[in-house]
């Protein structure tokens, strides 16, 4: 196990020890890259516990990142991702009535990237998910 440094906007960051056990980079969608994406990355410490890593990144100019990280439960992971608004740091265009269509579908289009993401990173995880009998 390593000694892992997250940095989350606004705060400190935040330390511990583990390892990496998911990531899913969205920088790159369908072959193209974006300008705007987010990195999730989900950790287990060595007590147990889990960290959610999500980054919203962007090239944008004028449009600032943003990192948080958040320790969860191995049963709290679906929930904690589930909670996070993904569109919350997207500037985007101008809140103008003739940009409107044109915001509406660059924030469905970053819900569906996430979507996939989440996906890809909670399949990668293994032993995360529910079980049914």
């Amino acid at each position: 196990m390593d000694t892992i440094t997250l940095t989350r906007t606004g705060t400190t960051p935040l330390r511990f020890t583990g390892e990496t056990i998911a990531r899913s980079d969205g920088q790159e969608c369908q072959g193209k890259q974006q300008v705007r994406w987010h990195n999730l990355t989900l950790y287990r410490t060595e007590g147990g516990n889990y960290v959610l890593h999500v980054e919203y990144k962007t090239t944008w100019r004028g449009e600032l990142g943003h990192s948080n990280a958040l320790q969860v439960s191995p049963a709290t992971v679906g929930e904690a991702i589930a909670g996070y608004d993904c569109t919350a740091y997207v500037q985007g265009f101008p809140p103008t009535p003739q940009h409107a269509d044109r915001q509406a579908n660059l924030l469905a289009w970053i819900r569906r990237m996430f979507d996939n993401q989440v996906s890809e990173l909670l399949s990668a995880a293994g032993d995360i998910g529910e079980t049914i009998a």
